[in-house]
């Protein structure tokens, strides 16, 4: 290939032309010149084989361009015009090889380099296009069916989770919701008493809330005592003996007794002086839910499996 500070001076003389009306204006002169060498066996099979070469390269170039207005060009096609544009070089190089190095063939192993720089730039900056649009898709597709990242803004949910602890949410456990629509995957399981959850606030659609499972569809839910009865049984799990739950609210008051209606869940914060939970605000309907907390991943110090 020819050195830079040529290509520079090439650059200067046709980047108002584009590749397209580059390739013309070389293949022209190209045979031009090709024609005016002497008629040897050498010669004519070489300009044979560069017309034939030349108008491949420029149709597939053409063909490219009406693929790149839709952002995506075939790997394979870019690739077969880099390797027909090099062998229109190597072409050119091996006849100036043979013709006594002609001034004239000189000059086109240069612009024909000039034309492989040129296309070169074209498709490597569409390659950095189409990586970001893959991994932006790729992104939003793992963001929305499989796993999310949370920041934890209060205390709501002491010790289990603190301020500021970065989480990672499974969103395909419950059945992920489908972008823009009312439906969902299906749920590898169903939600259980326990499990921290992720789910749209119903007081503010806007916000997403974190709070621990307690009461499933149909269960009665009380607070007695400092301790949670499930359809007037206590709740044994270790989970929730080692917490002391607050008669707080307008749906925990002393001696009441809650139902959870059909396709809802009553949740709770581990802080239970200082959540803002189901004995305030009520239900989590099973459509709100986003997933299932699994894991603080920073701060280092803090990295471990949500329980």
């Amino acid at each position: 290939m020819i050195k830079s500070n040529k290509l520079n001076e090439l650059h200067r003389q046709y980047s108002k032309l584009s590749l397209d009306e580059l390739i013309r204006t070389f293949t022209k002169e190209t045979a031009n010149v090709l024609n005016s060498l002497p008629e040897t066996e050498y010669n004519t099979s070489s300009r044979k084989e560069f017309l034939d070469l030349s108008s491949a390269f420029s149709k597939d170039y053409k063909e490219s361009g009406r693929l790149n207005r839709t952002v995506f060009v075939g790997q394979k096609k870019v690739k077969l015009l880099f390797k027909k544009s090099h062998k229109i070089i190597t072409l050119i190089e091996l006849i100036l090889g043979n013709n006594n190095d002609r001034p004239g063939l000189a000059s086109l192993f240069e612009k024909w380099s000039y034309v492989y720089s040129r296309l070169h730039n074209r498709f490597a900056s569409r390659d950095w296009i189409e990586s970001i649009i893959v991994a932006f898709f790729l992104a939003m597709v793992i963001r929305s069916f499989v796993v999310q990242a949370f920041k934890i803004p209060t205390g709501s949910m002491r010790m289990t989770l603190i301020e500021g602890d970065l989480i990672l949410v499974n969103k395909f456990i419950y059945g992920p919701k489908v972008p823009f629509t009312k439906l969902r995957l299906p749920a590898v399981r169903e939600p259980k008493r326990g499990d921290v959850i992720v789910f749209i606030y119903p007081e503010d659609r806007k916000k997403d809330f974190i709070k621990r499972l307690v009461g499933l569809p149909g269960e009665t839910v009380e607070i007695k005592g400092g301790s949670i009865y499930i359809n007037d049984r206590p709740v044994t799990e270790p989970i929730f003996n080692q917490i002391y739950y607050f008669n707080k609210g307008e749906l925990a008051l002393a001696g009441q007794k809650i139902i959870v209606p059909k396709d809802s869940y009553f949740v709770l914060g581990d802080n239970s002086a200082s959540s803002k939970d189901s004995r305030f605000w009520g239900f989590v309907t099973k459509d709100d839910l986003l997933g299932q907390a699994m894991i603080i991943y920073w701060p280092i110090p803090r990295i471990r499996i949500i329980k």
